[in-house]
C-alpha cells in the first residue's frame, strides 16, 4: 500500500488549485493571440485581393506606366510576409496617423483608385475592415473611410511598406484610451493593421493598408459554448475528484482518529482497528501511536483497578480485626484477665504492624514504578557486601546502567524472598548477553508450585501472609528493573526444589538525551 506524506498531499493539492486558474489565464491569453492572428490572416487575404486588382488595372494603363516607371523605387521581388503578432510580445503602436497631404496624388494611382474605390466601399459592408490604398508617396487614392486625398504621415512606422516591406502591427484605436485585454472587454481599444506593398515589375507602385479590431473573446467563446460546457464539466469533475481524494486521505482519517480518541478520553473501550488503512504516512504513524497510548492507558487503568481492589482487601482484613478487638475491649475489658487483654492487644499490635508494612511497601512500590532512569552506573562487585549471604560469580566487574541503590534493592528483595522460603544457599551468577548483563539468582529453597508461577509478580500475592509477608517484594523488584530498561522474570526449572529469578540490565553506555526523554515518558504507561 502506497502511503503519501501529509505534506506531499497538501502541497500537491495547493499546486493543483494554483495551476488551474493560471492555466485558465494562459489559455485565455493564447486564445486572444489566436484571435489576433485570425484577424491578421483575414486582412492579408483582403489585402492580397486589393493588391492584385490594383496591379491588373495598372497593367491596363501600360503606356502611362512606361512613361513614369523610371521615377519609381526599385525593390525587386516582393518580400515574403511572416506574421509575428502576439499580445505578450508585440509592441502596441499609436493610432494610424492620417493627415492632409500637400502633394497631388500620382495621376495613374488616382485613376486606379477611382476605379476600385466603389469596390472597396461595397466590400467593407461585409468585411467591416478599414482599407486605404495609397500611391508610392503615401497619398490615399482609394478608401473605405473619409480619408480620400489625405496622406499617411511621413513619420508613421507603417511607411516602411513603401520601401517594399510588408508590415503587420497592433494599434490603438483611440489615442486617449489604453488598450484593454480582449478577454475582459467586448469593445477593446485595439486593432490589427496589415500593410502590403504593391509591387509591379520590381518597382513599388503604392500600398494597401487594412485595419480591423480582432473579434471580442466573448463572441468567440459563445461560438464555442458547447465545447466550453464540456470543459467546465471536466474541470468540475476534477475538482470533485480532488475533494474526494483529500477527504479520504486527510479529513476522514483525522475525524476517525478524533472519534476514537474521544472514546478513550471518556474511558470507553478503544476501537482502533488494525484493518483500517491510512493512506498518508503521518496519519498512519499518528494512529499507531494513539493505539499504543490507548492500550497503555487501558492497561494502566486495569492495573489501577486491580491494585485498588488488592489494597482494599489487604487493608480491610487488619482494620476489621482492629475494630473488632477495640469493640471487645470496650465491652468486656473489665471482665477479662490480664492474659486475655494482653492477647487482644498483641493482635492489635500485629495488625497495626502489618498495616505499617503494607504502607511502607506501597510507598516503595509507587516510588519504584514512578522512578525514572538516570545516567548512574555500577557493577555487582560494588554491592557485594549488601548481597550477603549470597555468593557472587561471573561478570561481577562489568559496569551496568543502573544505580547501585536500585540494584541493591532488587537483589535484597530476591534474597529476602529466598530466605522466607527456606533457602540455605543463594548464588548470584552473571554473564553478558547481547549488550545486557544477565543476572541469575538461584536458591535451594522450597521452590514455586506450578499453580503459583503466573501469580509471582502480582502485588499482594504471598504464601507467607501469616509470617508477615506483604506480597510486594517481587513487584517492587520488577518495577525497579523495568525502569532501568531491564526486566525481572522467573526461570522455570526441571528440579522441584529451589528457585531461579533472572534480572537483565543494560550495559553502561552513552545515552542520547532525546532517547532518554522518550523512555521517561514511556515508562509511565508501562504496567
Amino acid at each position: 500500500m502506497i502511503r503519501f506524506r501529509l505534506r506531499t498531499v497538501l502541497v500537491g493539492l495547493s499546486l493543483i488549485v494554483m495551476i488551474l486558474p493560471l492555466a485558465g489565464i494562459q489559455i485565455l491569453r493564447l486564445y486572444e493571440s489566436a484571435l489576433v492572428r485570425q484577424t491578421e490572416s483575414q486582412l492579408l487575404a483582403q489585402g492580397a485581393f486589393v493588391t492584385a486588382m490594383y496591379r491588373q488595372l495598372l497593367q491596363d494603363l501600360d503606356d502611362q506606366y512606361s512613361e513614369r516607371s523610371d521615377q519609381l523605387l526599385t525593390v525587386g521581388k516582393a518580400k515574403p510576409f511572416s506574421s509575428e503578432l502576439d499580445l505578450a510580445s508585440t509592441e502596441i503602436q499609436p493610432p494610424l496617423n492620417v493627415v492632409f497631404g500637400n502633394e497631388t496624388p500620382d495621376p495613374v494611382a488616382r485613376a486606379i483608385g477611382a476605379t476600385i474605390d466603389p469596390v472597396l466601399e461595397e466590400a467593407a459592408k461585409t468585411t467591416l475592415a478599414t482599407i486605404h490604398v495609397t500611391d508610392r508617396r503615401g497619398q490615399i487614392v482609394a478608401t473605405t473611410d473619409n480619408a480620400l486625398e489625405k496622406s499617411i504621415a511621413s513619420s508613421d512606422p507603417v511607411n516602411a511598406v513603401l520601401l517594399g516591406t510588408p508590415v503587420s502591427q497592433l494599434r490603438r484605436i483611440s489615442a486617449t484610451k489604453e488598450p484593454d485585454l480582449i478577454g475582459f472587454e467586448s469593445t477593446s481599444n485595439l486593432s490589427v493593421l496589415v500593410a502590403l506593398p504593391i509591387i509591379e515589375k520590381g518597382k513599388v507602385e503604392g500600398a494597401v493598408v487594412l485595419t480591423h479590431p480582432p473579434p471580442s473573446i466573448f463572441t468567440a467563446l459563445y461560438a464555442k459554448r458547447y465545447l466550453l460546457l464540456e470543459t467546465t464539466g471536466v474541470i468540475l469533475a476534477v475538482v470533485v475528484l480532488i475533494s474526494i481524494f483529500a477527504s479520504r486521505t486527510v479529513v476522514n482519517p483525522i475525524q476517525r482518529l478524533a472519534k476514537e480518541a474521544n472514546l478513550v478520553a471518556r474511558g470507553d473501550q478503544q476501537t482502533f482497528s488494525e484493518d483500517y488503512v491510512y493512506r498518508t504516512q503521518e496519519v498512519d504513524q499518528l494512529a499507531k501511536r494513539l493505539k499504543e497510548m490507548a492500550d497503555a492507558l487501558q492497561l494502566r487503568s486495569q492495573y489501577v483497578r486491580n491494585f485498588a481492589r488488592h489494597i482494599s482487601h489487604e487493608f480491610k482484613t487488619p482494620i476489621t480485626a482492629i475494630r473488632g478487638a477495640i469493640e471487645v475491649l470496650e465491652d468486656h475489658a473489665g471482665d477479662m484477665t490480664i492474659e486475655e487483654r494482653n492477647k487482644f492487644m498483641g493482635n492489635v499490635r500485629s495488625d497495626v504492624a502489618r498495616l505499617g508494612r503494607l504502607t511502607n511497601g506501597l510507598l516503595e512500590l509507587t516510588s519504584a514504578e514512578m522512578s525514572v532512569a538516570n545516567d548512574e552506573s555500577c557493577a555487582l562487585v560494588d554491592i557485594e557486601t549488601e548481597c550477603q549471604p549470597a555468593s557472587l560469580h561471573g561478570s561481577t566487574s562489568v559496569p551496568i546502567a543502573i544505580a547501585a541503590k536500585s540494584l541493591t534493592a532488587i537483589l535484597s528483595h530476591l534474597i529476602k524472598n529466598a530466605d522466607q522460603h527456606g533457602a540455605k544457599s543463594i548464588e548470584i551468577t552473571s554473564i553478558v548477553v547481547e549488550q545486557m548483563l544477565q543476572i541469575d539468582i538461584t536458591d535451594d529453597g522450597d521452590g514455586v508450585p506450578e499453580s503459583n508461577k503466573d501469580l509471582l509478580f502480582d502485588p499482594f500475592f504471598t504464601t507467607y501472609r501469616d509470617r508477615g509477608g506483604t506480597g510486594l517484594g517481587l513487584s517492587i523488584a520488577q518495577a525497579i528493573a523495568r525502569n532501568a530498561d531491564g526486566d525481572l522474570e522467573y526461570v522455570a526449572r526441571s528440579m522441584k526444589v529451589g528457585t531461579t529469578f533472572r534480572v537483565t540490565v543494560p550495559l553502561a553506555r552513552p545515552i542520547d538525551p532525546k532517547i532518554r526523554s522518550i523512555h521517561k515518558g514511556a515508562r509511565h504507561f508501562r504496567a
